[in-house]
């Protein structure tokens, strides 16, 4: 599976939630056995956002082949950078073995209307 690069965009203090359905041969992806984690982090490497399965930060449809990502206004409240890079890993049993599946840059700002 090749990773996909794809930029995103949060407000910090406000609920996010994006939703990525993985599909092989058209069918949806069977994640039964995976776990998944998304880790934001500055152009230093110092570690922003830590979104996992066990911090509610990740949900987990393994017959749909679905991952629900939730960055929570807890997650995003205290962040004061402008940007910063981060990656979706699917996790098997053997951690060892994770695979990179979506990566990119998130770019943290309010949004104004015009």
């Amino acid at each position: 599976m090749k990773s996909i690069r794809r930029d995103i965009h949060l407000e910090p203090g406000s609920y996010t939630c994006i939703r990525l359905r993985l599909k092989a041969g058209g069918q949806p992806f069977d994640l039964s056995g995976w776990t998944a984690r998304l880790q934001a982090r500055d152009y230093t490497r110092n570690l922003l956002i830590d979104l996992t399965q066990d911090n509610a930060g990740i949900e987990i449809d393994p017959a749909e082949g679905e991952i629900q990502i939730n960055f929570f206004v807890s997650a995003t409240a205290g962040i004061r950078e402008k940007t910063a890079y981060y990656d979706l890993k699917l996790i098997p049993s053997d951690p060892e073995r994770a695979i990179e599946i979506y990566n990119g840059q998130i770019t943290f700002g309010r949004e104004d209307c015009q």
